[in-house]
């Protein structure tokens, strides 16, 4: 019996010691797949670490190669680029803009209470009919221009050339299609919204300008004034630059002559304008635009060579040729705003 039970001890004690290895040599069969794993992982990480730096590298080169490109271009040649597209777009949407202003007007001045105009305060939110019209009217054509010469670099920034966004307009709505911009401000990342189109994004600038707060002065004026040069004196919110944006867009206005291809809106006849102070706008329209009479002039004068001009007073330029014209261009405004306001 005792030999029975030493067998069977023996015969267990052997048993054990078998499945015991067996057990070591599954554990470093499962040890050894998750070693295998991790390094094939590890692999692929690397891999795609690699080929993304290696992507990058290949952006920056070809982003250094295309501002290489850019540069060689002649200003004269990127400027008439950046119009070649640029123009027929907005013109084609400032039309659009202007038949539905004409519509909305007619239509209130035959049922001020149709439910479409109802429809429209509610879509504008806006109190009145008159507010209505404010915001529908669109501002003048050269101002686009100017904005999207300046907001774009003549077509030339990555958030035109990346995702039409020729204004500069900023997103802050993560349902957005957008794109980060290439610096942050202070330790948030800036994003700007991102359009399919040219045209989409025209569009939205001017729904934009439109619906606002910070332009609700600029529609007021834009409303009972189609001058560019009296109407950018209320966007200096559009910039942080401030006063020293709205000299920027008359100077891209006058030198450019974008008011060529402005289009005149026949304007409500108002006696009262609120909100408008016309005599300080007035005097900061004329200072300025004595300004940049004088470069004009003179450059092209000088076969189009761009010099520093100081603010001069009329009756010190000697050239009366200079003179006669500043003079002429200077009274004409002041007449255009002085009707404005006894209208």
């Amino acid at each position: 019996m005792n030999k029975i039970y030493l067998v069977l001890l023996f015969i267990a004690i052997i048993a054990g010691v078998y499945f015991t290895k067996q057990n070591e040599e599954i554990k470093k069969r499962h040890l050894e797949k998750i070693e295998i794993q991790i390094q094939i992982q590890k692999d692929k990480e690397e891999k795609l670490e690699k080929e993304a730096q290696e992507k990058i590298e290949l952006e920056k080169k070809e982003l250094e190669r295309q501002a290489k490109i850019r540069n060689a271009i002649p200003v004269s040649v990127k400027k008439a680029n950046f119009l070649k597209y640029m123009i027929p777009n907005v013109i084609s949407v400032f039309n659009e803009l202007h038949k539905t202003y004409l519509e909305v007007e007619k239509l209130i001045s035959i049922n001020p209470s149709d439910e479409r105009i109802l429809k429209l305060r509610k879509e504008y939110k806006v109190k009145n009919n008159n507010d209505l019209l404010k915001v529908l009217k669109p501002h003048p054509i050269s101002i686009a221009l100017a904005q999207g010469a300046m907001e774009s670099a003549w077509g030339e920034s990555r958030f035109f050339t990346e995702a039409n966004n020729i204004f500069g307009i900023w997103s802050f709505n993560k349902s957005d299609k957008r794109i980060a911009a290439g610096s942050l401000r202070g330790d948030k990342t800036i994003y700007l919204k991102k359009y399919e189109t040219l045209d989409e994004s025209i569009r939205h600038y001017y729904r934009f300008i439109s619906t606002g707060r910070a332009f609700r002065e600029f529609k007021t004026l834009n409303y009972v004034s189609n001058d560019p040069l009296l109407l950018i004196n209320k966007l200096h919110r559009y910039s942080e630059k401030g006063k020293d944006y709205v000299k920027e867009l008359r100077s891209m206005i006058n030198y450019n002559k974008f008011k060529k291809y402005d289009i005149e809106i026949k304007l409500p006849i108002i006696k009262n304008i609120e909100n408008i102070d016309i005599e300080s706008i007035k005097k900061e329209e004329i200072k300025e635009d004595i300004q940049e009479e004088v470069k004009n002039i003179i450059v092209e004068k000088k076969e189009e060579q761009k010099e520093e001009v100081e603010l001069l007073d009329i009756e010190s330029i000697e050239n009366l040729e200079i003179k006669k014209t500043i003079s002429s261009n200077i009274a004409n405004k002041i007449s255009n705003i002085n009707n404005i306001k006894n209208e």
